[in-house]
């Protein structure tokens, strides 16, 4: 099995390729960075935000419900954040299929800042590398 740290290793590229990019946990103290990014995307994160009807009037607070529902949900459910330097790439979230603690779900959203520049495809392998070398979930699906 994998290493968090080293998916993430391989998620970055090579050094010196000019990709800094990186990913990690959501964390609480993410709303600020977050907050914009969901004002200025909310209608594009519709889809990956369902339970979030209000998307598309994102303020600090509901940022902060967002972030503090993401960084708190329990097992299986993880929520990362891709980013190249301070700039918000995506969104990833693993979460249970089915209600199985065996099979999770891949569910992502690339920001439309940085689309076009095959993130999505980036994002997606490093959330299957996740859910099956560190989590040791037996099977995915894709949303």
């Amino acid at each position: 099995m994998s290493r968090q740290v080293e998916i993430e290793r391989s998620f970055r590229g090579n050094p010196g390729d000019g990709s800094d990019l990186e990913f990690r946990p959501i964390k609480t103290s993410d709303v600020p960075l977050l907050t914009p990014v969901f004002k200025k995307h909310g209608n594009a994160l519709r889809d990956f935000l369902r339970d979030y009807e209000w998307s598309s009037t994102w303020d600090f607070k509901t940022a902060a419900t967002f972030v503090n529902d993401a960084w708190s949900a329990e097992f299986p459910n993880f929520t990362y954040l891709f980013l190249k330097g301070k700039q918000v790439v995506g969104l990833g979230q693993l979460g249970s299929h089915n209600g199985s603690l065996y099979d999770v779900q891949i569910v992502l959203w690339v920001n439309p800042d940085h689309q076009g520049h095959g993130y999505g495809r980036r994002i997606g392998a490093t959330l299957r590398k996740v859910a099956l070398e560190i989590w040791g979930f037996n099977s995915f699906s894709w949303i």
